[in-house]
């Protein structure tokens, strides 16, 4: 990746689109601080988070293969996460897991859940972390079709209705044009490594 420069406001929503290989999966691993940045800076809420371990970072990242523990059950899953949170409420946490129609299957084990399960599973633990910014990795490409028209039309409504004030910036990255145009306030285009267009959908 080179020349990428860009800005997520806060309760903005930057979709990434582009054909795979192009770097859109790296770009959220080095704002995750999976990858290390090899030049330039990262910086989240005025802070430069560029040199901090992904744990100190306060991101909240859903991989495309879920990052889920499989040897624990969903509900150990997202306690890990809000154990963690520093603010979030239990209340909050409540409406995660209704929101996202978690509670039925908090007590299975995440390796026998479908992927669609696992996809809202991680979706949710990442919100139950309270991140100050959300990186999604092609959030709805194992959902069911039921299940991804909801997300794609309520996924507004839901961070608002979560927490209140929709304050947390969401970079998400779909190989979906007319999904990014859905999702996304704000529309990127990558290709071989370089963030060719930024506009607003």
């Amino acid at each position: 990746m080179k020349n990428i420069s860009f800005e997520v406001g806060s309760g903005e929503v930057l979709a990434i689109t582009g054909p795979n290989g192009s770097g859109k999966t790296t770009l959220l691993e080095c704002i995750a601080g999976i990858v290390k940045a090899r030049a330039g800076r990262i910086v989240l809420n005025g802070i430069d988070i560029t040199k901090l371990p992904p744990e100190k970072r306060k991101v909240g990242y859903v991989p495309s293969d879920y990052g889920l523990f499989p040897h624990m059950t969903v509900r150990e899953n997202i306690l890990l996460a809000y154990r963690k949170s520093q603010g979030l409420t239990r209340e909050q946490l409540e409406k995660i897991l209704k929101l996202f129609g978690i509670r039925e299957i908090l007590e299975k084990p995440v390796d026998v859940l479908s992927s669609g399960q696992k996809q809202r599973v991680a979706i949710a633990r990442a919100l139950a972390s309270n991140p100050r910014v959300l990186l999604l990795d092609e959030p709805t490409a194992f959902l069911d079709s039921e299940t991804r028209e909801y997300f794609i039309k309520h996924f507004r409504a839901i961070m608002e209705d979560v927490f209140t004030e929709f304050t947390i910036p969401v970079i998400l990255v779909t190989n979906n044009l007319l999904e990014a145009k859905h999702l996304g306030d704000k529309l990127a285009l990558m290709e071989s490594g370089v963030l060719k267009l930024v506009s607003n959908t």
